[in-house]
């Protein structure tokens, strides 16, 4: 395995880690909001629902931030030695 094949498994994983973990964040937080606002009439009346736009920047900084954490330990894992990364556990 190349070093390239590891950082590209290690970015696909981290992207999908955060598209899901996204995506369900917004959907439960939906429904938790209209639980807690549900008391009121005037409040229950107003339509609760996820604006594209917003969910698409969300998922942008969430997609961006995962790769950008995810990424950092494994490109300088993949500069050490195999052998010397192991002794020095």
């Amino acid at each position: 395995m190349g070093k390239n094949l590891i950082n590209r498994r290690d970015a696909i994983k981290t992207s999908a880690l955060a598209v899901g973990g996204g995506l369900l964040l917004a959907y439960w937080s939906m429904h938790f909001v209209r639980a807690k606002l549900s008391f009121n009439e005037a409040i229950r009346a107003v339509p609760l629902q996820l604006d594209g736009n917003v969910l698409l920047f969300a998922l942008g900084v969430s997609v961006f931030s995962a790769v950008l954490c995810g990424l950092a330990p494994a490109l300088k894992a993949s500069r050490l030695d195999p052998i010397d990364a192991l002794r020095y556990e």
